[in-house]
């Protein structure tokens, strides 16, 4: 609001979210002129192009199912976590097994972030970490997995989700879920109105239950 009160009054004013929620659009719709708001959703044939799945595993066994992830036939993942102190665990874990990865968080500089992004998109490792802040503006072509090994709100899931399956493309969003956190996943996909997978790890390869 004191940014917006210090711009001349002959301007044009345009806010993006992809959830916007009802108390946003009350404050906009008071600091704004005549405003308009256009609310895109995405139809059913590009919902049906993004696959959603779960692998239920105890909290411990995360980082080792993600070294196991890892090593799958085309796997390049964006890999979200809670926050800065969750990701510097799984990040030395799975480097201590010898996985290729690489980290973004909120303290990254601008060229260590390019650099890291730019890396990732030329698959040198199969997967990047990243809490929520980081990953924000985020813009990976063709990205075929997004990976939650935190399981976030509702916002959140929606938010790490848009990562994949963007303009259409095929994507795989893959929940990793403690027995406790599988029956808020189901809740949330419930509400949202996803349609979730159990999938299975086996032989070296990722299946639907």
């Amino acid at each position: 609001k004191k940014i917006i009160k210090t711009t001349l009054k002959d301007r044009q004013l345009l806010s993006f979210s992809a959830t916007l929620q009802p108390e946003t659009e009350e404050v906009l719709n008071a600091i704004a002129h005549e405003p308009a708001v256009l609310k895109v959703e995405r139809n059913t044939a590009e919902k049906a192009r993004v696959t959603h799945q779960y692998l239920v595993c105890d909290q411990r066994d995360k980082v080792k199912l993600l070294q196991k992830l890892s090593r799958l036939n085309g796997m390049q993942a964006l890999v979200f976590v809670r926050d800065i102190g969750n990701l510097s665990v799984y990040a030395e874990k799975l480097a201590y097994h010898h996985v290729d990865l690489g980290i973004l968080h909120g303290e990254a500089k601008k060229m260590e972030r390019a650099k890291i992004l730019s890396a990732f998109e030329g698959g040198e490792f199969p997967l990047l970490l990243a809490t929520d802040i980081a990953a924000r503006g985020l813009d990976i072509d063709d990205l075929p997995y997004v990976i939650h090994a935190d399981i976030p709100n509702e916002d959140g899931y929606i938010h790490r989700s848009g990562r994949t399956g963007r303009a259409g493309k095929e994507g795989t969003v893959l929940s990793l879920v403690t027995p406790m956190e599988e029956s808020k996943l189901k809740k949330m996909a419930k509400s949202l109105g996803i349609e979730l997978k159990e999938a299975v790890y086996s032989g070296g390869k990722l299946s639907e239950k």
